[in-house]
């Protein structure tokens, strides 16, 4: 449920903000622990949580980062840094609550999607069991596999006056490849519209090299 995701991201943060690492704590507001229950005029119910502000600023929501190449460059490296102590953090992370988040092979629209698509999406389908298949046989190890943050693109992060980065917006957390909090960022950050061919195909090795 929402209220278990939920629950489960904000204890993971508290987890990290207790080793240092650079992260938005939430704030607890009372018996009910950190999350409050929320109704509207007609009833529908919703779950929220407050976090502590995060310091500095975000750059702006656009699906390009306008930073000349210096700034950028220091910029991929600490949020290179960043994923990967919360990668190393996580390694320690108790079993019990690691349980509560999904598993890469719980992604129902993706997994389950026979069941969405109209009929005649045989190709569609015959894709994702090729890349479900290639999946499975990807190694798994302590070190390359386990929770990530899953949305760790240049929208969830501020970067405080001295250029460190705080994380935050843990609601796509699950437990994966590592890869995938370099595969997401890089994809959020390609410059846009995807007919600036040339320049994605310069601009990814810029990243991943950094």
């Amino acid at each position: 449920s929402s209220q278990t995701l939920i629950r489960a991201g904000n204890h993971l943060m508290g987890y990290l903000a207790d080793r240092n690492f650079p992260v938005t704590r939430p704030v607890v507001p009372g018996k009910h622990g950190t999350i409050f229950r929320l109704e509207d005029a007609n009833g529908r119910v919703f779950f929220a949580s407050v976090y502590e502000q995060a310091p500095g600023e975000v750059l702006p929501d656009e699906d390009e980062i306008h930073l000349p190449a210096r700034e950028l460059k220091l910029l991929i490296e600490r949020w290179g840094r960043l994923a990967g102590s919360f990668h190393r953090l996580c390694e320690d992370y108790p079993a019990r609550y690691r349980r509560s988040f999904p598993h890469w092979s719980d992604e129902d629209l993706i997994w389950q999607a026979h069941r969405y698509l109209p009929a005649g999406q045989e190709t569609v389908l015959k894709r994702i069991a090729s890349l479900r298949a290639r999946f499975d046989q990807f190694e798994v190890r302590r070190t390359n596999f386990g929770l990530v943050h899953g949305d760790l693109h240049h929208g969830n992060f501020s970067i405080g006056p001295q250029g460190g980065l705080c994380l935050f917006d843990f609601d796509s957390c699950m437990v994966t490849w590592h890869m995938l909090d370099i595969a997401c960022p890089l994809y959020y950050a390609l410059p846009y519209p995807r007919s600036r061919v040339e320049e994605r195909a310069s601009f990814a090795p810029f990243f991943l090299d950094h």
